[in-house]
């Protein structure tokens, strides 16, 4: 048995909200320290078992009305993937809000925070960072040069926190490397390797005789272009082209 949300509920999150943005903005919380339960505890008290799924349509239908500033619905977005992390509602909610932030054209005044905000949500769901990954690419953006060296080398030392993150590298590169951000990026995942332009062994040929068919595996030939000249903002159709793709990978 399950229950809507109730009025009750949206409070807790947004009371959640106060306390994590106060204590990121005073102690840089979310690049330096890792999440504790209590902390993004929702107010539902002793109330029945609810799915993620449920969850997050009641969220999806608060809408923005209740949630007016981009740092709020982020804040939001943490507090859901505490709850429910790398759930398929968290996944679905955080690309739908990469497809709605991709309107904001002014540098916020409290950019940092987004910035923090979302990564925290990647760094506790890493199975959402792909749109994360365009959430961010978006805000820093919006940064003066300077800025965007700092803050994606905030994200990046955060990230690589994560155990077993051959993936996020993979899209790590893809936000830093085009030229208009500029970030030498350095990395012991092979295929970010073969983006930098070396030749890590990628998959076992030694039992392959067939010369024509050795060159046709050249781990060079799988870049077909130069990263460097790629888009710098991750779009929402990027994204939804690898999840379409990945299946078969």
């Amino acid at each position: 048995t399950t229950r809507a949300w109730t009025g009750e509920d949206v409070r807790g999150i947004d009371n959640t909200s106060n306390q994590l943005y106060e204590r990121m903005k005073n102690n840089n919380f979310f690049f330096n320290d890792t999440a504790t339960t209590e902390i993004y505890t929702l107010s539902l008290h002793d109330a029945l078992p609810i799915s993620d799924k449920l969850a997050g349509i009641e969220l999806q239908d608060l809408g923005t009305a209740n949630a007016k500033t981009i740092q709020k619905q982020l804040l939001r977005l943490h507090s859901f993937g505490q709850r429910f992390p790398n759930s398929g509602a968290l996944r679905r909610l955080v690309s739908e809000f990469h497809t709605s932030i991709s309107k904001q054209d002014e540098t916020p005044g409290d950019l940092d925070v987004q910035v923090a905000i979302a990564t925290d949500i990647a760094f506790v769901s890493p199975a959402t960072f792909p749109a994360v990954a365009g959430i961010l690419s978006h805000l820093i953006s919006l940064a003066q040069s300077d800025d965007k060296l700092r803050l994606w080398t905030k994200v990046r030392d955060k990230m690589a926190r994560v155990p077993h993150n051959g993936y996020l590298e993979v899209w790590l590169q893809r936000v830093i490397k085009p030229s208009a951000v500029g970030i030498e990026f350095e990395s012991d995942e092979p295929i970010c390797q073969i983006v930098n332009g070396e030749a890590p062994p990628l998959w076992e040929c030694g039992w392959i005789s067939n010369d024509a068919l050795k060159e046709a595996m050249e781990v060079t030939k799988i870049v077909v272009a130069d990263a460097s000249e790629t888009e710098e903002v991750i779009q929402p159709k990027e994204v939804e082209l690898f999840k379409q793709n990945a299946w078969a990978y």
